[in-house]
Parts: C-alpha cells; sequence; structure tokens
C-alpha cells in the first residue's frame, strides 16, 4: 500500500480558472520538485483539475474545491516528514499563497488500496 496525500484547494477569487490551473501546473508544480526531499524520498505527485462544465452536467452535489495535488511515497513517515521540512514550508507553503486559498484548503492522508482484479482475477490487497 503507497501512503498517500491529497491536498483540496480553492482557487483564488481574483483568479480565473484559467489562470490558477496555468499556476497550479506550472509555477507551483515547478516550486514542489524545488524541495530537495521530493527527490530524495522518490515522492511522486499529480495535480487534478475540476471540469466545471462537466461536473454541473452530472446532478450530484459536486465539491467546492477547484483541484487538488496528490503525492504518493512509500511510508507515511515520509509524507510527515515532507509536510513538515523547512523547504518545504519556505518553498511550497509560501508559494501557494500566489494562487490558491490556503485557509480554505483541505488534507487527506491515508494509503491507497488497490481494489481492482490482477490479470489472474486475484484481489490486489
Amino acid at each position: 500500500m503507497a501512503a498517500r496525500a491529497i491536498l483540496l484547494l480553492k482557487k483564488l477569487d481574483t483568479l480565473t480558472d484559467a489562470e490558477f490551473y496555468k499556476y497550479m501546473e506550472g509555477t507551483h508544480s515547478d516550486s514542489i520538485l524545488k524541495v530537495p526531499y521530493i527527490k530524495e524520498k522518490n515522492i511522486t505527485f499529480s495535480s487534478f483539475r475540476v471540469d466545471k462544465v462537466l461536473s454541473s452536467s452530472i446532478g450530484f452535489p459536486m465539491s467546492e474545491f477547484d483541484g487538488e495535488f496528490n503525492f504518493w511515497c512509500s511510508s507515511m513517515e515520509d509524507l510527515i516528514d515532507l509536510f513538515s521540512d523547512p523547504e518545504w514550508q519556505r518553498i511550497v507553503v509560501d508559494d501557494g499563497a500566489n494562487f490558491n486559498e490556503q485557509q480554505e484548503g483541505r488534507m487527506m492522508i491515508g494509503y491507497d488500496t488497490d481494489l481492482l482484479p490482477d490479470r489472474t482475477g486475484r484481489k490486489l490487497l
């Protein structure tokens, strides 16, 4: 099981959706890669864009968040160490104020479990 953190983000009211995603996936992602701990512990991450048009057409209540970052690594300790790393705080948290409402963001931390069967039909648990 991989340890995983999901950071749910709300864009600044002063940004368009396009500006928010451009900053999130460009400048801010570049700042994440500048944190040495990311490479030291082989932490991978991805971003997620909300498609507001499609989301509103489904008829199911949607989250109020505009996007998210996902982080995966081999241990929960690595995630905890990452988010308490002074370089993370200095580089990433400070930069986050440029595009998202940090006080309104949320985080979930836990473990991924693959529930799909592998090619032999066995469950991967």
